[in-house]
């Protein structure tokens, strides 16, 4: 498969997939003597505070709608 993208467009999703690269290594560096159970436990906490939240949010609009009509 081959796209066509503009030169700029392309220049700019290079820039961003080199910025994002650049800040997985920060991140790696900053963490790398840091044990592999301890992020992961901090990403589980991470994951499930975000879905809690997303919940929330969900569960607050659909009873707006509920409300609303």
């Amino acid at each position: 498969m081959a796209v066509v993208v503009p030169a700029e467009r392309y220049e700019a999703m290079e820039r961003r997939r080199d910025e994002l690269f650049a800040m997985i290594d920060r991140v790696h560096e900053r963490n790398k003597d840091v044990p592999s159970e301890v992020i992961e436990a901090e990403v589980r906490q991470a994951v499930a505070a975000v879905r809690q939240q997303a919940a929330r949010s969900t569960t607050a609009c659909a009873w707006s709608l509920v409300t609303t009509y």
